[in-house]
């Protein structure tokens, strides 16, 4: 009895995993085809095959700390990129998470991202 109860957990947990990365993986397309379209050039993003963030490069002269508190005015948040680099730089960075929202909210998001960019933009 105790052997089959630790394979129905096991079978839940495969499953469950196995849903999970479906639904990753739809987001990061809908993320990534919203960048894609999107993005103002002059600006760049990573193509993540998998795990849960997309990164983004701004302009060398934008700085990613204060895009970010002009997006948290529209409700919209990242994660500044320069945090992730231990010897300073890449300030004109970001870090974008795809796994918390729902589809519809992760192009809302993106694209009001890409225009708080374009409006500051050189």
């Amino acid at each position: 009895m105790r052997i089959a109860a630790v394979d129905v957990l096991r079978v839940h947990h495969l499953c469950f995993a196995l849903r999970r990365k479906a639904c990753d993986d739809k987001r990061r397309k809908v993320m990534l085809e919203t960048l894609e379209r999107e993005l103002p050039e002059g600006c760049t993003f990573t193509h993540p095959v998998g795990g849960l963030f997309a990164w983004v490069v701004l302009p060398e002269y934008m700085d990613a700390k204060e895009l970010q508190m002009k997006c948290l005015e529209k409700k919209v948040a990242f994660v500044p990129g320069g945090s992730f680099f231990p010897n300073g730089g890449h300030d004109n960075t970001l870090r974008l998470n795809y796994s918390c929202m729902p589809e519809e909210k992760i192009v809302q998001g993106i694209t009001a991202l890409c225009q708080t960019i374009r409006e500051n933009l050189r």
